[in-house]
């Protein structure tokens, strides 16, 4: 028996997590019975047909399965999955929100993100309010080890940030400058910069799949080392801690310069996979 048990918890989930992603993969790439798929997926998580995932048991199933965060939006994800916002999800929409999360297409993941963040029902938009909630959001989500801790135990100051953040990103996404950001224009935003995809907040696991471009034309693998400049706006504000893809966007991960904060190198594999506590000088 092996003396740290807590390790040893972790090990086996992150084996779910690894066995699950393989599994998926392997189902698409050969299976072609759509109900034998189906029935793979179901058995390894250990759902039946006749379960009712709510809420809490699909927060547990997140966390058992799939490699996350602690500010994985998994209540907006499971929003965005309800279709008839009963409340509750099948265990055959659980499985195809596996397949999309784990081997998802460009489109599949544009329009799952798109649900995610444009939470008014039967919303063709997503507004600066609905990003500006998702952020807020997601520093909540992100706990005692953030590096907002104190942003996110204050509401009020992270609205502030949340806003300070979407006057900076919206505009890569609104195109056409109406204050609004349809489908079609997140679609083209996120094709040139696929950072974008998160950028109001984590709504797909660390082991999805890199492929995000459905186009023959162009190379299936983003290749994820390119990353904007960093954002100079933010060199006077806290940093944030809540989504790999804008702390690649705002340059994080790089040495700062201003006398306040430095921060150390990262490594990159698709997005941020860890980030240095700040040093005060």
């Amino acid at each position: 028996m092996t003396g740290d048990v807590s390790a040893d918890i972790v090990f086996r989930e992150e084996c779910k997590s690894e066995q699950l992603a393989s599994l998926v993969k392997e189902l698409k790439k050969s299976c072609t019975s759509k109900d034998e798929c189906y029935r793979k997926v179901l058995q390894f998580v250990g759902l039946s047909d006749d379960d009712t995932i709510i809420l809490p048991r699909f927060r547990q199933l997140i966390m058992e399965y799939f490699v996350v965060d602690p500010s994985f939006m998994y209540r907006r994800l499971f929003n965005a999955l309800d279709r008839e916002k009963i409340g509750t999800l099948t265990p055959k929409q659980f499985v195809t929100a596996t397949f999309i999360l784990l081997q998802g297409t460009f489109k599949e993941y544009v329009s799952l993100a798109f649900r995610v963040y444009a939470t008014t029902e039967n919303s063709t938009s997503i507004t600066k309010e609905d990003a500006v909630a998702a952020i807020v959001e997601s520093l909540q989500l992100s706990g005692p080890r953030s590096r907002l801790t104190l942003v996110s135990n204050n509401r009020e100051r992270a609205f502030v940030l949340a806003e300070e953040l979407v006057e900076l990103i919206f505009p890569k996404l609104d195109l056409n400058g109406d204050g609004l950001i349809s489908l079609d224009e997140f679609t083209r935003a996120c094709r040139k910069d696929p950072t974008l995809m998160e950028c109001f907040g984590q709504f797909l696991p660390k082991n999805c799949a890199v492929v995000f471009d459905d186009s023959p034309s162009e190379s299936d693998e983003i290749k994820l080392a390119k990353r904007p400049s960093t954002c100079r706006s933010f060199e006077n504000i806290d940093y944030v801690s809540y989504s790999p893809s804008l702390k690649n966007m705002l340059g994080i991960g790089r040495k700062n310069t201003t006398k306040s904060t430095r921060l150390e190198p990262i490594p990159l594999v698709r997005g941020v996979k860890k980030i240095n506590s700040v040093k005060k000088l």
